[in-house]
């Protein structure tokens, strides 16, 4: 059964990964009990309403390219 959560807190960035627009999201968030429960904020979760702030930045957009070093997708120049 799915409930309705209340966003405690909502941080990532917004970056390009593969020629689409790539958000990396970290959230926070509390059900009825009042617990507080965090992770990633994926693509297929259903938001109906919060505040927020975007910061832009200048100069050249960050891009994610794969790295083998890590196996994760990084800010490449």
């Amino acid at each position: 059964m799915r409930e309705g959560l209340e966003i405690l807190s909502l941080t990532g960035n917004i970056s390009q990964k593969d020629g689409e627009i790539f958000p990396h999201l970290h959230v926070v968030l509390s059900g009825k009990d009042a617990k507080a429960i965090g992770g990633h904020l994926l693509n297929d979760a259903l938001v109906y309403a919060f505040e927020y702030q975007i910061i832009p930045f200048e100069g050249k957009p960050f891009v994610r390219k794969f790295d083998d070093d890590t196996g994760l997708f990084m800010w490449k120049e």
